[in-house]
């Protein structure tokens, strides 16, 4: 299940975000093989999530990893490229012995949860739970934000146990720049950016969608709109991918 260094990085990839974001998701496997990190990429669910619970499986994902032996684990959006240069997270993660979830601000000037970073502490599995058990009420106006980022927002500005890391290194989600360690392509002019340079991904990304739109009409869906439905769904994460497997 987990490597020597104990290290789990991990990223979501579905709807033809694999084939979108091939590069970046290479980058992301590069970077792991450098520092001897373990790494995985899911590309298939138990059924087509809609955006909302795709994007809330990373927090339900984040806490199962939580309950394995891994020291440290981070979670990177797919649309991220992680560049050469950059040092191991781990590192700067040890220099903050106070701190147990690192994130950055995204162009909002507020969390982006778009790169995560955490330690195994209580501290961490705490503010995952914080998240989890809230993610049906309404935050503050202030807050809100595109699905689980409003909460990952909430309960995590003003938590002592957070730390804002230099977005210009870890997720650059406002400009390009190549001394950052992590692009994240994550809309706007910097999307645009990507899609332009990989006119090919583009093209299969539409096509997948067309087919994806067209399949959910007749795809019997067991769990969307249940209660509790990803939670339900992690048995099939457990079995597909070893590395979230904490039985051995």
């Amino acid at each position: 299940m987990a490597n020597k260094n104990r290290v789990l990085v991990f990223s979501i990839a579905l709807g033809g975000y694999a084939s979108l974001f091939r590069d970046c998701i290479e980058s992301q496997k590069k970077y792991c093989s450098r520092f001897d990190f373990g790494y995985i990429n899911l590309k298939k669910s138990p059924y087509v999530l809609a955006p909302a619970e795709a994007a809330w499986l990373k927090v339900f994902l984040l806490r199962e990893a939580l309950s394995c032996d891994y020291d440290y684990i981070a979670f990177v959006d797919a649309d991220c490229e992680i560049r050469k240069h950059a040092p191991s997270f781990v590192e700067v993660l040890r220099k903050k012995p106070s701190k147990h979830i690192f994130m950055c601000h995204g162009f909002s000037g507020r969390i982006n949860s778009g790169v995560i970073f955490l330690k195994n502490t209580p501290q961490a599995h705490t503010y995952l739970e914080t998240v989890l058990d809230n993610r049906h009420k309404k935050v503050p106006e202030e807050d809100k934000a595109l699905y689980e980022n409003g909460h990952m927002i909430h309960y995590g500005k003003n938590n002592a146990d957070v730390e804002i890391l230099d977005f210009k290194k870890w997720n650059n989600n406002h400009y390009l720049d190549p001394t950052s360690y992590i692009q994240h392509y994550s809309g706007g002019i910097l999307r645009e950016k990507y899609l332009k340079s990989h006119t090919l991904a583009r093209k299969r990304y539409k096509l997948t969608q067309k087919i994806r739109k067209y399949g959910r009409k007749f795809l019997k869906r067991t769990e969307q709109g249940k209660e509790n439905g990803l939670e339900k769904s992690l048995e099939f994460f457990r079995k597909n991918y070893k590395e979230l497997d904490c039985s051995n």
